[in-house]
């Protein structure tokens, strides 16, 4: 979410695929998944590929134990435009503030 909000967009997740990697000694699976992620607003839509794994234990339940994503390149941009606009609102609210 907080991409969608820097790139001031909406975000839906469009396709998940989730394939079974391993079966551990200690009874958890891995897994890697790839998520189809679509940001859009009524002008355009970005839709990105993000890859990642995690490890999946039914120990008293199903419970995700170990969960590691890729950064996108879409994602790099999109917070590095964000925080340099917030230091950016932040610096002329302290200009102010010390006058």
């Amino acid at each position: 979410m907080e991409v969608a909000q820097a790139v001031d967009k909406k975000v839906k997740l469009k396709d998940v695929t989730l394939e079974k990697v391993e079966e551990n000694e200690d009874g958890s699976i891995d897994y890697d998944y790839m998520l189809e992620i679509n940001y859009y607003d009524e002008e355009s839509e970005e839709i990105i590929e993000k890859a990642g794994e995690l490890t999946i234990t039914n120990d008293d339940g199903w419970q995700i134990i170990r969960d590691w994503e890729k950064i996108t390149k879409f994602e790099k941009e999109a917070m590095r435009k964000y925080l340099e606009e917030q230091s950016k609102g932040n610096g002329s609210k302290n200009d102010e503030t010390d006058e």
